[in-house]
Protein backbone atom coordinates (compact mmCIF):
# COMPACT_ATOMS: atom_id res chain seq x y z
CA UNK A 1 0.00 0.00 0.00
CA UNK A 2 1.06 3.69 -0.71
CA UNK A 3 1.83 5.90 1.41
CA UNK A 4 0.44 8.66 -0.37
CA UNK A 5 0.06 9.49 -3.68
CA UNK A 6 0.99 12.68 -5.63
CA UNK A 7 -0.32 14.77 -8.60
CA UNK A 8 1.58 17.59 -9.82
CA UNK A 9 -0.62 20.12 -11.22
CA UNK A 10 0.10 22.40 -14.00
CA UNK A 11 -3.07 24.59 -13.25
CA UNK A 12 -3.34 24.38 -16.94
CA UNK A 13 -5.57 20.73 -17.11
CA UNK A 14 -9.15 20.58 -18.64
CA UNK A 15 -12.16 20.64 -16.22
CA UNK A 16 -13.17 16.87 -16.36
CA UNK A 17 -9.09 16.28 -14.90
CA UNK A 18 -9.96 18.44 -11.58
CA UNK A 19 -13.56 16.94 -11.27
CA UNK A 20 -11.81 13.30 -11.41
CA UNK A 21 -9.35 13.96 -8.92
CA UNK A 22 -11.76 16.01 -6.77
CA UNK A 23 -13.84 12.20 -6.81
CA UNK A 24 -10.72 9.83 -6.60
CA UNK A 25 -9.14 11.73 -3.59
CA UNK A 26 -12.30 10.36 -1.37
CA UNK A 27 -11.95 6.99 -2.69
CA UNK A 28 -8.64 6.01 -1.93
CA UNK A 29 -7.21 4.32 1.20
CA UNK A 30 -3.96 7.09 1.45
CA UNK A 31 -3.74 10.42 0.75
CA UNK A 32 -3.22 12.39 -2.65
CA UNK A 33 -0.95 15.46 -2.15
CA UNK A 34 -1.11 18.21 -5.29
CA UNK A 35 1.99 19.95 -5.31
CA UNK A 36 2.38 22.94 -8.18
CA UNK A 37 4.91 25.15 -9.36
CA UNK A 38 2.33 27.90 -10.66
CA UNK A 39 0.23 27.84 -13.54
CA UNK A 40 1.98 26.89 -16.85
CA UNK A 41 -0.92 28.45 -19.41
CA UNK A 42 -0.16 31.83 -17.77
CA UNK A 43 3.23 31.50 -16.90
CA UNK A 44 3.94 30.43 -20.84
CA UNK A 45 2.09 33.78 -22.09
CA UNK A 46 3.97 36.38 -20.01
CA UNK A 47 6.19 38.74 -22.11
CA UNK A 48 9.38 39.57 -20.13
CA UNK A 49 11.90 42.18 -20.91
CA UNK A 50 15.82 41.17 -21.27
CA UNK A 51 17.43 42.02 -18.61
CA UNK A 52 20.20 43.98 -21.12
CA UNK A 53 17.57 45.79 -21.99
CA UNK A 54 17.71 44.57 -25.50
CA UNK A 55 14.26 42.96 -26.61
CA UNK A 56 12.08 40.42 -25.12
CA UNK A 57 11.27 36.99 -24.24
CA UNK A 58 8.47 34.01 -23.66
CA UNK A 59 9.08 30.74 -21.76
CA UNK A 60 9.98 28.19 -23.94
CA UNK A 61 9.14 24.88 -22.67
CA UNK A 62 6.25 24.06 -24.71
CA UNK A 63 7.11 21.17 -27.14
CA UNK A 64 5.36 23.11 -30.27
CA UNK A 65 5.79 22.04 -34.09
CA UNK A 66 7.50 25.19 -36.00
CA UNK A 67 7.31 25.67 -39.83
CA UNK A 68 10.60 28.01 -41.51
CA UNK A 69 11.15 29.88 -44.64
CA UNK A 70 12.94 27.36 -46.19
CA UNK A 71 10.10 24.93 -45.99
CA UNK A 72 11.79 23.14 -43.18
CA UNK A 73 9.70 21.73 -39.91
CA UNK A 74 11.28 21.60 -36.40
CA UNK A 75 10.26 21.14 -32.91
CA UNK A 76 10.47 23.20 -29.79
CA UNK A 77 12.35 21.97 -26.62
CA UNK A 78 10.05 20.57 -24.33
CA UNK A 79 10.94 22.10 -20.66
CA UNK A 80 7.53 21.83 -19.32
CA UNK A 81 7.67 18.23 -17.67
CA UNK A 82 10.22 18.61 -15.55
CA UNK A 83 9.51 22.02 -14.71
CA UNK A 84 5.94 21.47 -13.61
CA UNK A 85 5.75 17.89 -13.06
CA UNK A 86 8.98 15.97 -11.94
CA UNK A 87 10.02 19.04 -10.19
CA UNK A 88 7.55 19.48 -7.84
CA UNK A 89 6.77 16.03 -7.19
CA UNK A 90 10.86 15.13 -6.51
CA UNK A 91 10.97 18.23 -4.67
CA UNK A 92 8.22 16.76 -2.23
CA UNK A 93 9.54 13.58 -1.88
CA UNK A 94 12.88 14.76 -0.96
CA UNK A 95 11.27 16.53 1.95
CA UNK A 96 9.24 13.34 2.45
CA UNK A 97 12.67 11.63 3.48
CA UNK A 98 15.15 14.15 4.20
CA UNK A 99 15.86 13.44 7.71
CA UNK A 100 16.71 9.99 6.02
CA UNK A 101 19.21 11.19 3.21
CA UNK A 102 22.69 11.99 4.90
CA UNK A 103 22.59 8.83 6.69
CA UNK A 104 21.72 7.19 3.92
CA UNK A 105 24.30 8.55 1.74
CA UNK A 106 27.07 7.63 4.21
CA UNK A 107 25.94 4.00 4.33
CA UNK A 108 26.57 4.31 0.06
CA UNK A 109 29.25 6.37 0.41
CA UNK A 110 31.57 4.80 -2.30
CA UNK A 111 28.24 4.33 -4.43
CA UNK A 112 27.48 7.88 -4.12
CA UNK A 113 30.18 9.27 -4.60
CA UNK A 114 31.06 6.74 -8.36
CA UNK A 115 27.68 7.60 -9.60
CA UNK A 116 28.14 12.00 -8.38
CA UNK A 117 31.37 11.43 -10.90
CA UNK A 118 29.59 9.35 -13.86
CA UNK A 119 26.92 12.16 -13.61
CA UNK A 120 29.76 15.01 -13.68
CA UNK A 121 31.37 13.46 -16.74
CA UNK A 122 27.86 12.89 -18.59
CA UNK A 123 27.44 16.62 -18.71
CA UNK A 124 30.95 17.17 -19.68
CA UNK A 125 30.44 14.22 -22.74
CA UNK A 126 27.06 16.41 -23.49
CA UNK A 127 29.37 19.57 -24.18
CA UNK A 128 31.93 17.60 -26.25
CA UNK A 129 28.76 16.01 -28.01
CA UNK A 130 27.39 19.03 -29.17
CA UNK A 131 30.80 20.53 -30.05
CA UNK A 132 31.21 17.60 -32.55
CA UNK A 133 27.79 17.98 -33.96
CA UNK A 134 28.43 21.68 -34.70
CA UNK A 135 31.62 21.02 -36.10
CA UNK A 136 30.74 17.55 -37.70
CA UNK A 137 32.81 15.05 -36.56
CA UNK A 138 32.33 11.48 -34.33
CA UNK A 139 31.40 12.28 -30.91
CA UNK A 140 33.10 10.41 -28.25
CA UNK A 141 31.12 7.35 -26.70
CA UNK A 142 29.19 8.21 -23.48
CA UNK A 143 31.06 7.35 -20.23
CA UNK A 144 30.16 4.09 -18.87
CA UNK A 145 27.62 3.81 -16.41
CA UNK A 146 28.77 2.29 -12.51
CA UNK A 147 26.41 -0.41 -12.94
CA UNK A 148 27.23 -2.25 -9.56
CA UNK A 149 27.18 1.24 -7.86
CA UNK A 150 23.64 1.37 -9.02
CA UNK A 151 22.23 -1.89 -8.11
CA UNK A 152 23.48 -1.36 -4.83
CA UNK A 153 21.34 2.07 -4.34
CA UNK A 154 18.10 0.42 -6.26
CA UNK A 155 18.56 -2.58 -4.34
CA UNK A 156 17.86 -0.67 -0.76
CA UNK A 157 15.89 2.92 -2.05
CA UNK A 158 14.82 5.63 0.46
CA UNK A 159 11.52 5.73 -2.15
CA UNK A 160 10.11 3.74 -3.82
CA UNK A 161 7.48 5.84 -6.80
CA UNK A 162 5.07 3.92 -8.30
CA UNK A 163 4.66 5.07 -11.98
CA UNK A 164 1.05 4.34 -14.10
CA UNK A 165 2.39 3.70 -17.14
CA UNK A 166 0.89 0.66 -19.00
CA UNK A 167 1.69 -2.02 -21.05
CA UNK A 168 0.77 0.01 -24.60
CA UNK A 169 3.59 2.87 -23.47
CA UNK A 170 6.22 0.98 -22.33
CA UNK A 171 8.66 3.12 -24.28
CA UNK A 172 8.30 5.83 -21.49
CA UNK A 173 9.74 3.85 -18.85
CA UNK A 174 12.92 5.31 -17.29
CA UNK A 175 15.03 5.09 -14.36
CA UNK A 176 14.82 7.26 -11.77
CA UNK A 177 17.67 10.48 -12.12
CA UNK A 178 17.92 10.69 -8.05
CA UNK A 179 20.09 7.90 -6.23
CA UNK A 180 17.54 7.29 -3.39
CA UNK A 181 14.48 6.86 -5.73
CA UNK A 182 13.16 3.81 -7.15
CA UNK A 183 10.57 3.47 -10.13
CA UNK A 184 8.45 0.61 -10.63
CA UNK A 185 5.52 0.21 -13.00
CA UNK A 186 3.03 -1.82 -11.11
CA UNK A 187 0.82 -1.87 -14.82
CA UNK A 188 3.75 -3.10 -16.49
CA UNK A 189 4.92 -5.36 -14.02
CA UNK A 190 0.53 -7.39 -14.11
CA UNK A 191 0.62 -6.48 -18.18
CA UNK A 192 -1.82 -4.29 -18.04
CA UNK A 193 -2.94 -2.07 -21.03
CA UNK A 194 -4.82 1.23 -20.91
CA UNK A 195 -7.59 -0.09 -22.18
CA UNK A 196 -7.47 -3.11 -19.65
CA UNK A 197 -7.69 -0.18 -16.66
CA UNK A 198 -10.37 1.62 -18.58
CA UNK A 199 -12.54 -2.27 -19.16
CA UNK A 200 -11.88 -2.37 -14.99
CA UNK A 201 -13.46 0.84 -14.02
CA UNK A 202 -16.26 0.31 -15.97
CA UNK A 203 -16.61 -3.10 -14.66
CA UNK A 204 -16.74 -1.72 -11.48
CA UNK A 205 -19.22 1.23 -12.35
CA UNK A 206 -16.59 3.83 -11.60
CA UNK A 207 -16.54 6.84 -14.08
CA UNK A 208 -14.09 6.53 -16.90
CA UNK A 209 -10.95 8.78 -15.75
CA UNK A 210 -9.74 11.13 -18.20
CA UNK A 211 -6.13 11.53 -19.25
CA UNK A 212 -4.29 13.87 -17.11
CA UNK A 213 -2.42 16.59 -19.97
CA UNK A 214 -2.68 20.43 -20.15
CA UNK A 215 -5.60 21.73 -22.36
CA UNK A 216 -3.29 22.65 -25.25
CA UNK A 217 -0.67 19.87 -24.62
CA UNK A 218 0.97 19.48 -28.33
CA UNK A 219 1.66 15.74 -27.54
CA UNK A 220 -2.48 15.28 -27.22
CA UNK A 221 -3.54 12.30 -30.05
CA UNK A 222 -5.97 13.28 -32.62
CA UNK A 223 -8.41 11.45 -30.30
CA UNK A 224 -7.95 13.34 -27.32
CA UNK A 225 -8.11 16.61 -29.04
CA UNK A 226 -11.23 15.85 -30.80
CA UNK A 227 -12.25 14.12 -27.26
CA UNK A 228 -11.58 17.66 -26.21
CA UNK A 229 -13.40 19.55 -28.88
CA UNK A 230 -16.86 17.56 -28.73
CA UNK A 231 -16.73 16.78 -25.00
CA UNK A 232 -15.32 19.92 -23.66
CA UNK A 233 -15.76 22.81 -26.15
CA UNK A 234 -14.92 25.52 -23.59
CA UNK A 235 -11.62 23.86 -23.04
CA UNK A 236 -10.93 23.09 -26.98
CA UNK A 237 -11.46 27.31 -27.43
CA UNK A 238 -9.55 27.69 -24.66
CA UNK A 239 -6.46 26.10 -26.18
CA UNK A 240 -7.17 27.75 -29.35
CA UNK A 241 -6.94 31.00 -27.46
CA UNK A 242 -3.32 30.06 -26.09
CA UNK A 243 -2.49 28.87 -29.41
CA UNK A 244 -2.99 32.26 -31.22
CA UNK A 245 -1.14 33.93 -28.14
CA UNK A 246 2.18 32.22 -28.05
CA UNK A 247 1.99 32.07 -31.68
CA UNK A 248 2.10 35.83 -31.18
CA UNK A 249 4.26 36.32 -28.75
CA UNK A 250 6.98 33.72 -30.44
CA UNK A 251 6.90 35.27 -33.31
CA UNK A 252 7.35 38.67 -31.71
CA UNK A 253 10.48 37.48 -29.61
CA UNK A 254 12.24 34.67 -32.16
CA UNK A 255 14.38 36.58 -34.68
CA UNK A 256 14.60 33.45 -36.88
CA UNK A 257 13.22 34.22 -40.43
CA UNK A 258 9.94 32.17 -41.01
CA UNK A 259 9.48 31.43 -37.74
CA UNK A 260 6.00 30.00 -36.88
CA UNK A 261 4.71 27.65 -34.06
CA UNK A 262 1.51 25.14 -33.99
CA UNK A 263 0.43 22.81 -31.22
CA UNK A 264 -0.84 20.19 -33.95
CA UNK A 265 2.35 18.27 -35.78
CA UNK A 266 0.17 18.76 -39.10
CA UNK A 267 1.21 22.62 -38.29
CA UNK A 268 -2.12 23.94 -38.93
CA UNK A 269 -4.47 26.16 -36.54
CA UNK A 270 -6.56 24.28 -34.30
CA UNK A 271 -9.80 25.75 -35.67
CA UNK A 272 -9.20 24.83 -39.08
CA UNK A 273 -8.53 20.94 -38.46
CA UNK A 274 -10.96 18.20 -38.93
CA UNK A 275 -10.20 15.79 -36.24
CA UNK A 276 -13.16 13.73 -36.69
CA UNK A 277 -12.06 13.00 -40.46
CA UNK A 278 -7.86 12.17 -38.31
CA UNK A 279 -9.48 9.88 -35.98
CA UNK A 280 -11.75 7.84 -38.56
CA UNK A 281 -8.79 7.73 -40.74
CA UNK A 282 -6.60 6.63 -37.96
CA UNK A 283 -9.42 4.41 -36.46
CA UNK A 284 -8.96 2.67 -39.86
CA UNK A 285 -6.03 1.94 -39.82
CA UNK A 286 -5.38 0.95 -36.29
CA UNK A 287 -8.44 -1.57 -36.66
CA UNK A 288 -9.43 -1.02 -33.08
CA UNK A 289 -5.88 -1.05 -31.76
CA UNK A 290 -5.20 1.76 -29.08
CA UNK A 291 -4.07 4.74 -30.68
CA UNK A 292 -0.17 5.84 -29.82
CA UNK A 293 0.35 8.76 -28.47
CA UNK A 294 3.07 11.34 -28.42
CA UNK A 295 3.18 11.09 -24.91
CA UNK A 296 5.52 7.98 -25.48
CA UNK A 297 8.18 10.66 -26.03
CA UNK A 298 7.50 12.44 -23.21
CA UNK A 299 10.44 12.53 -20.26
CA UNK A 300 9.82 10.10 -17.39
CA UNK A 301 6.44 9.14 -18.19
CA UNK A 302 4.79 11.74 -15.94
CA UNK A 303 2.13 13.47 -18.18
CA UNK A 304 -0.72 11.50 -19.44
CA UNK A 305 -0.69 9.23 -16.60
Amino acid sequence: MPNSAIFADTQSEPATVYTWLNWLEKQLPFPVVRVTKGNLEKETLVLHARKDGNGHWVRSGIPHYTTNSDGSRGHGQRQCTQDYKIGPILSHVRKMVLPQITPWRRKHKSAVKQMSTWRKDVRAWKKVVKEAKAKKYPPPPAPMKPLDAWLELQADPLVVQWIGISTDEASRMKESHVDYVKNIWPLIDANISRQDCLNWMKEKGFPKPPRSACVFCPYHSDHEWLRLQTEEPEEFKRAIRFEKEYQRLKVLTVSKKGFFPYLHDSRKPLETIDFAALVKAADAKAKGKLEASQFNNECLGMCGV
